[in-house]
């Protein structure tokens, strides 16, 4: 198992890297290509931070929780949205593209964030309980 301060490490990191993909999907839509396909950046569980949020390392009882199922939604849910982004982008729709990561993606994207940082709260607590 991990712990509560190697959580909130990680969770702090897959805040980072979510962060990076605005620009990378910016980027896409710039350049009419990417290096990442949909259906890869639609797999909520392809990216780092899904690999080990659906993995052993996050107890039973955490993956039961009211916390880890809104992330779990947000997460899916923004990945979505990215590869929507992105068949628009590659598919010579870059007006579309921009429209769909300046609305919706956006809204994806501060979904899971919050969501995140809820979440490194609530791990930061029970790390400081534990100590």
């Amino acid at each position: 198992m991990t712990s509560y301060s190697e959580m909130t490490e990680e969770i702090a990191a897959a805040q980072m890297k979510h962060l990076k993909w605005r620009g990378n999907l910016a980027r896409a839509i710039a350049q009419g290509r990417s290096e990442i396909s949909p259906e890869k950046a639609g797999c909520d569980r392809s990216c780092d931070f899904g690999k080990w949020f659906h993995g052993p390392s996050i107890p039973a009882e955490l993956k039961s929780g009211e916390a880890w199922n809104a992330i779990n939604a947000a997460h899916a849910s923004f990945h979505k949205t990215a590869a929507e982004v992105l068949t628009l982008a590659i598919g010579g729709q870059p007006e579309e593209a921009r429209a769909l990561l300046t609305g919706t993606f956006c809204d994806k994207a501060d979904g899971v964030l919050k969501a995140l940082s809820l979440w490194k709260y609530e791990m930061k607590t029970k790390d400081q309980e534990q100590s």
